[in-house]
């Protein structure tokens, strides 16, 4: 499955029903991709994924979860892009937020 993703903060949902590595999803898009942010409700803690770095100190987040929420910083200057990836019956829906006054578009895409 693929999903275009854009210069600055992207929203995306992982849908699936197995657990995933962020290294597997994030690290070919490594060039693209500045970070990677969730914030666990549970214990009210953000945790983050810099791709290609696996140092604990910096990368603590380490799985993607089913039906979480996670927040994609694409690089400045970055040419929209389609993240592609597929496990199995793993798949990704994209919401693309973006800030308007003081509202909030909303945009769904899949494939």
């Amino acid at each position: 499955m693929k999903w275009t993703l854009f210069a600055g903060l992207n929203s995306v949902t992982f849908e699936g029903s197995v657990s995933t590595p962020a290294s597997s999803v994030f690290d070919a898009y490594a060039d693209k991709v500045e970070i990677v942010w969730h914030y666990d409700g549970a214990t009210e803690a953000w945790t983050r994924y810099v791709p290609g770095i696996s140092d604990p100190m910096v990368s603590t987040l380490t799985t993607l979860l089913p039906g979480k929420i996670y927040s994609v910083k694409v690089k400045a200057g970055t040419e929209p892009f389609e993240l592609t990836y597929s496990a199995g019956i793993n798949k990704w829906l994209l919401l693309v937020g973006g800030l308007v006054g003081l509202g909030v578009i909303l945009v769904a895409a899949k494939e």
